[in-house]
């Protein structure tokens, strides 16, 4: 016998499994296949997208709060001071009264000193004397308008422009003032005015500047003395003075206006306003030699219209 007929004559004996955990078998609902979820043409399939809420936690999560840190401040001990009794309102009220009138009406707050400046022609001793301005001595400063204390010096002073009372603690009353410009001088008989270039008229205050056109006011008998002049007659009182020379004087009509006596003792009028001057000094030059040439010496001679002069004979009234 060959050695594989033994073999196969040997008793065939099972292999022996090991006990394994029992498997529960598959149901038949789970084990039937799910259909494929339709996605939208041109879309890849990938994995699931998680969104996280706002602050970084994940879903589900519990969000905690950071502690807060309390930062310590540094106290530095304050200076306390003994509080004032509780009074009522009205009591402090009247209390704080008391001491501001009697501080304000204290003999060391009044007028002690009034200084003047600014002043080029006017004395400061006639500012001080005046009656209402000596009354202000002794007055406490409080009790001093400045603004009814300029008002009172412009109208006691016509030549002052500008007045500026300030007061000057604890005892001093300042007075800044300005006068007028003189613009020339205004001779209406024995009275002798100064006229600034607005036409405003003050006495004069001293001796006057030989630049300034003197003008000598021819008043009518029957009129009295008349108005100052105005802006224009000032200016053109200026203009006649450069152009005619300081050595010729001037006069003044309150009907013809402004003029000046000629060489030939006749007198010259041009009118109340500076317009057309020019015009009117050439038309006399012209005029003048046809008067010598025919012996004529009016009184004066009307320049008012220059395209017809007026002359005026003695014989006429003025």
């Amino acid at each position: 016998m060959s050695r594989w007929s033994e073999v196969d004559t040997l008793p065939r004996v099972a292999p022996r499994i090991a006990p394994g955990p029992r498997v529960r078998p598959p149901d038949a609902a789970a084990s039937r296949p799910r259909p494929a979820r339709s996605r939208p043409r041109g879309t890849r399939a990938g994995p699931p997208i998680l969104a996280r809420p706002r602050g970084g936690a994940a879903p589900g999560a519990r969000r905690t709060r950071r502690p807060k840190v309390r930062r310590r401040r540094r106290v530095r001990p304050r200076l306390r001071l003994p509080l004032p009794p509780r009074w009522p309102a009205w009591l402090w009220f009247a209390v704080l009264l008391a001491a501001t009138l009697t501080l304000a009406f204290s003999p060391a707050l009044r007028v002690q000193r009034i200084e003047v400046r600014g002043l080029r022609w006017t004395d400061p001793a006639r500012l001080t004397a005046l009656p209402a301005v000596a009354a202000w001595r002794g007055q406490p400063l409080v009790a001093v308008d400045p603004a009814q204390a300029a008002a009172v010096l412009r109208a006691a002073f016509p030549a002052l422009d500008e007045v500026t009372v300030q007061v000057r603690w604890p005892d001093t009353l300042r007075i800044e003032a300005r006068e007028r410009q003189p613009a020339l001088v205004w001779q209406v008989g024995r009275q002798t005015w100064w006229v600034d270039a607005t036409g405003a008229a003050f006495p004069a205050l001293g001796e006057a500047d030989p630049a300034w056109p003197v003008v000598e006011v021819q008043v009518p008998a029957a009129q009295g003395p008349p108005d100052p002049p105005t802006a224009d007659e000032v200016a053109l009182a200026q203009a006649l003075h450069q152009r005619l020379g300081p050595e010729v004087g001037l006069v003044y009509h309150p009907q013809y206006g402004m003029g000046w006596r000629a060489p030939q003792a006749w007198l010259v009028f041009v009118g109340h306003s500076p317009q057309d001057l020019d015009v009117r000094l050439a038309v006399y030059d012209a005029l003048v030699p046809a008067l010598e040439a025919r012996g004529l010496y009016p009184a004066w001679v009307d320049l008012r219209i220059w395209q017809s002069p007026g002359l005026h004979f003695e014989s006429q009234a003025r």
